[in-house]
């Protein structure tokens, strides 16, 4: 749940931020390169470390420590965020059980509105139509269904 920029410049940050100064000093640690050959053991004490406190808590701890990170969210919290709901980063489309958020447009045009072209396809709903252009005729599309190779 944390993401780390340039980590040899941040590492002594974080360290000091956590109360692991130690880690500074530690031959396995010294550099992202050395870091990532023993990360297993990285991160087990950074686990250890974290588990104490919440993300919130975390959160304020990193920001007075000038450590710079961000929470990586999940798919549902990134939809529900405050920050990306005000900037329009979604948009709505009808669903068959009520609407469903989509990635808007990154860019913005004054004179198009950013709207979504339509709803979500039904499993199926235009599975006639392709195999007819296909060249399928409807016996064939028949015995299809009836096999149930298509819905």
């Amino acid at each position: 749940w944390l993401l780390l920029l340039q980590a040899d410049r941040h590492w002594p940050d974080l360290c000091r931020a956590i109360d692991r100064e130690e880690f500074l000093n530690d031959e396995r640690f010294a550099d992202i390169v050395k870091r990532r050959a023993h990360s297993v053991e990285m991160v087990k004490e950074l686990d250890a470390a974290f588990a104490g406190r919440s993300l919130e808590e975390w959160g304020e701890i990193f920001d007075r420590h000038d450590v710079w990170w961000a929470p990586i969210n999940s798919i549902n919290e990134v939809v529900e965020d405050p920050m990306a709901q005000a900037a329009g980063a979604f948009a709505e489309i009808p669903g068959p059980d009520g609407p469903i958020p989509v990635v808007a447009t990154p860019a913005d045009f004054t004179d198009t509105p950013q709207a979504p072209r339509g709803a979500v396809p039904e499993l199926g709903q235009h599975t006639e139509e392709v195999l007819l252009e296909l060249g399928y005729d409807w016996d064939q599309i028949v015995a299809l269904k009836e096999s149930g190779t298509i819905p």
